[in-house]
């Protein structure tokens, strides 16, 4: 895909958007957001549970799919539904047989 969108760029060179300085604050905050979550997972992976920490990590699957619903007015299918309820149900138990565990 990025060798794909280079070529699409040396063919029509034009900026797709101009960069402000709105835009570019938004984008540091990103980057800002980005950098902390990935600091805060490499975090959990050291520090805590393996298991625990990679099966609450897979609640980012839900969690979009709620965020593109409510925020971008995306499609929920039934099939979507159905898969993020198992992350989440699968999540509760690992956490609930994790404490378990250290009991």
């Amino acid at each position: 895909a990025t060798i794909a969108f280079g070529l699409l760029w040396l063919i029509n060179p034009e900026p797709r958007c101009v960069l402000t300085t709105e835009s570019f604050s938004g984008l540091i905050g990103i980057c800002a957001c980005a950098a902390l979550g990935q600091y805060a997972l490499t975090k959990a992976y050291s520090e805590g549970h393996v298991l625990l920490s990679s099966c609450l990590s897979y609640t980012t699957i839900p969690i979009s799919l709620l965020i593109g619903f409510s925020i971008f007015e995306d499609a929920m299918t039934l099939l979507a539904v159905i898969g993020s309820l198992l992350i989440v149900l699968t999540s509760v138990a690992a956490t609930v047989l994790t404490k378990k565990d250290s009991d």
